[in-house]
């Protein structure tokens, strides 16, 4: 009896929990954790204290220029995706879209303002409504707005409203969000607006302002209009924090001459 009290006493003594186990860095650990050990730097050679990762080791100075190059393989590719669904989507060229920005300096300092400040608009949750006559470049605009924000890294979207189903997911989250033609996403019948219409547009549009998203919507039509249509509700949360910016003047879409080929 008393030698087996021994040899328990023993076993609990050789016993040690989990997480009071330390572990030495071997072939068998590098590639899972980052264990601080010494070896060469696969950049430069030098000899030094590293973190080993899966995808190799480095020492700090060239830890850190990996990382940044990562940073920005990872920023190009998602600049790429960003650029494919604006012109999928919205149908901007992006070429167009950075002259017509351009222009705007001069000819619509607010659209400009809003542009050159971007960053600082997005983190407060600044949007803007877009209204007037077809052709004027309103879509173009934010284009151009978009592919900047993607180029700060920023989450960014856009839809036609036609296309606006009840699934609101995708359209909820990006921290920039571009609504086209907004006055076709609820359906007329005479002066009535269809009511599940109204209620989707009014949760989407709800959930974004309450969480200080950045949302762009564009109309042919104006904001009483808008009022009209949709009800104050919706017209009002699209107008707070919002830049008003009215486009006029002849379209820029013209018919194609056969002499031009």
């Amino acid at each position: 009896m008393a030698e087996n009290e021994q040899l328990q006493a023993k076993e609990n003594q050789d016993f040690k929990a989990p997480h009071d186990i330390m572990l030495e860095p071997s072939e068998h650990d590098y590639g899972l954790k980052p264990l601080k050990h010494m070896r060469h730097c696969d950049k430069c050679g030098k000899e030094t204290v590293h973190f080993g990762f899966s995808d190799g080791a480095y020492c700090a100075p060239c830890g850190d220029k990996n990382a940044a190059k990562y940073e920005t393989e990872q920023l190009a590719k998602k600049n790429a995706l960003d650029k494919a669904m604006i012109v999928d989507i919205l149908g901007v060229d992006i070429d167009v879209a950075r002259k017509a920005m351009q222009e705007a300096k001069e000819k619509s300092p607010d659209v400009w303002l809003f542009f050159d400040k971007l960053e600082k608009a997005i983190v407060e949750g600044v949007g803007m409504f877009m209204c007037g006559d077809k052709g004027t470049g309103k879509t173009t605009i934010a284009g151009a707005i978009l592919m900047k924000a993607s180029k700060l890294n920023k989450s960014i979207g856009c839809i036609k409203a036609l296309d606006i189903t009840s699934d609101l997911t995708a359209l909820k989250y990006p921290k920039i969000l571009v609504i086209d033609e907004i006055h076709k996403a609820v359906r007329m019948y005479g002066d009535r607006a269809n009511d599940d219409d109204v209620n989707r547009l009014y949760r989407l549009i709800d959930y974004r302002r309450s969480r200080k998203l950045s949302t762009i919507c564009i109309s042919n039509e104006s904001g009483e209009e808008l009022r009209r249509m949709f009800g104050g509700a919706i017209t009002d949360r699209i107008k707070d924090n919002s830049v008003y910016v009215s486009f006029k003047g002849e379209s820029f879409r013209k018919p194609f001459s056969i002499g031009d080929l």
